[in-house]
């Protein structure tokens, strides 16, 4: 009259739900049977620590404990933390989960949103609230703004250009030097031109000689070259910080879902975080970025700048 549980890999966990299975009893059944194993509980225990008693006996690779995070490595990292995380053995099926969290909530606890389950059953992490509350799912995406960055240096300098609101021009002939006098004019082309406060500035891709920067930066021109560089994030920070635009850059955390201290998940992104000077928030950054992470991050306010099919080309 015990509640069996029965494990894919031929293990039995029988749970004596009050304590009422006798020693004896207990012994000889995990003697004679190897696959059994018992799982006293008391009646004064909760629901956490009774799940906890009963996952111990089933054979998983690791039950993480309340709090205990599991960390998720990639070109994005992610964080998780529960009431109890489950990871699964390797059985080669993509169809089923690594690992499984349980979240215990009450009424007052907002369940986990819908496009976090999904972005984490993609991650490999199928996530679970008891009790369940509404399991509907919307049959599509909100649209996240996304900025396309193009394929090339160029495309995203001016992309950066136009975001930062800069008066720009490009891949003209300026006049860099006249002399009445001497009846003499000097021109340069260049990839971008544009104001800086009170100085003219050039942005070069091309690669200009030595003499001619020289030149340049003596008649009071500022200058960025560019050209060497093939990282698009060194990309984007190098014109910001010509541009003299504030931005952060590095791994920018952003938490998703989150309950209290000790369940929530966040993930980090490697990327140039800064605003446009509407205030409006961008983060660019290298990763493939998912459709339901996308959203969730214009959920939070972002626009996002995609570097990563210039980032693939430039590997």
């Amino acid at each position: 009259s015990f509640p069996i549980i029965y494990l894919q890999n031929g293990q039995r966990v029988i749970v004596d739900l009050n304590n009422e299975l006798p020693k004896d009893l207990g012994s000889l059944i995990q003697s004679t049977w190897a696959n059994y194993r018992i799982v006293h509980l008391m009646e004064k225990g909760d629901l956490r620590s009774a799940l906890a008693k009963i996952l111990s006996m089933c054979n998983y690779p690791k039950v993480f404990e309340k709090g205990e995070p599991l960390e998720l490595k990639g070109d994005m990292n992610f964080r998780v933390t529960g009431d109890l995380i489950v990871s699964f053995p390797d059985n080669g099926s993509k169809s089923k989960p690594d690992y499984v969290v349980i979240n215990l909530i009450d009424n007052y606890t907002e369940p986990t949103p819908w496009l976090v389950k999904r972005l984490m059953e993609r991650e490999g992490v199928k996530i679970i609230d008891y009790p369940p509350r509404d399991n509907t799912y919307p049959s599509g995406i909100e649209e996240s703004e996304i900025l396309e960055a193009g394929t090339d240096p160029f495309s995203l300098i001016e992309k950066l250009l136009a975001l930062t609101k800069q008066n720009f021009s490009t891949q003209i002939e300026i006049p860099v030097y006249q002399s009445h006098k001497a009846d003499l004019r000097v021109n340069i082309n260049v990839d971008f031109f544009l104001r800086i406060g009170e100085s003219d500035a050039i942005i070069d891709l091309t690669g200009l000689t030595p003499q001619i920067v020289s030149f340049l930066e003596d008649h009071q021109f500022s200058y960025l070259s560019l050209s060497a560089e093939k990282d698009p994030v060194e990309l984007v920070a190098k014109t910001l910080e010509f541009l003299k635009v504030q931005f952060g850059n590095g791994q920018h955390s952003f938490v998703i879902a989150e309950k209290d201290s000790w369940r929530n998940i966040q993930f980090t992104l490697p990327g140039i975080t800064f605003a446009d000077p509407t205030g409006k928030a961008i983060i660019a950054t290298p990763a493939d970025l998912r459709n339901e992470l996308a959203a969730l991050l214009s959920q939070k306010g972002y626009r996002i700048l995609e570097l990563s099919s210039l980032f693939h080309i430039h590997q």
